[in-house]
């Protein structure tokens, strides 16, 4: 079954999880096995945003990828409002963040459905 990747600790960018297609990512997750029809529309899902995208190759990442530079986030505000690059708090959350979610850039999009 899928890695497990718990959504539900980001911080900086907590705002990926209103994302339609990683919401439901997240849903598919949490049921594990027995979530067949939560992979189902997750990867329905997926392959429509791909789709209207132009993405290609490994869905998964490359959608988060896109989600990531396209969603605001705490990081990227402070950095558009000061002009400067995050403090080291926040640059340290921010790599949790991306190292909670390796994963998913790692590994091929079939590993999780």
């Amino acid at each position: 079954m899928a890695p497990q990747v718990n959504l539900s600790n980001l911080l900086t960018l907590h705002n990926l999880r209103m994302d339609p297609v990683l919401a439901a990512l997240e849903d598919a997750i949490m049921y594990g096995d027995e979530g067949a029809e939560e992979r189902s529309e997750c990867c329905a899902a997926l392959i429509a945003a791909a789709e209207n995208l132009g993405l290609r190759g490994n869905l998964l990442p490359r959608y988060l990828l896109h989600s990531i530079t396209h969603t605001p986030n705490i990081v990227s505000e402070t950095m558009e409002r000061t002009g400067l690059p995050p403090g080291n708090s926040l640059r340290h959350i921010f790599h949790q963040d991306i190292a909670l979610l390796y994963p998913i850039f790692t590994l091929p999009t079939s590993a999780f459905f």
